[in-house]
Parts: structure tokens; sequence; C-alpha cells
């Protein structure tokens, strides 16, 4: 099952809440939390330019 836009920024929200929770740096986890809001305002899904650039390797012979 193809992970969905929404499951994506979740996973960027918990990894900033767990930044901050750490004390780590509060623009490192606004910036986590800016990506999540980017990507699931996105109107494709993301996983897809990412799926391209894996089988289309600069550099490969045979796309993976």
């Amino acid at each position: 099952m193809p992970v969905q836009n929404a499951e994506i920024a979740a996973m960027f929200d918990q990894t900033a809440d767990l930044l901050e929770i750490k004390g780590e740096n509060q623009f490192r986890v606004r910036a986590y939390h800016r990506a999540a809001r980017t990507i699931e305002g996105l109107p494709q899904s993301v996983r897809s330019p990412v799926l391209w650039r894996r089988r289309h390797k600069p550099g490969s012979k045979n796309p993976v």
C-alpha cells in the first residue's frame, strides 16, 4: 500500500516532536513542522518524484 502525503507529513511532525523533547534547536524543530505542512498541501504525492529519481540514477545503465 503506497504511503500517502498525510502519512509522510505525520512522520515529519513526529520527528519534530521527538527533536523538541530531546531539546534540539528550535529552528530545526520548526523546519520539520514546516516541511510537514508543505507536504500536506501538495496536490500530488511526494512519493512519485522520489521513485522516479531512484529508477533513473545518474550514471546508471539500468534503472533500478
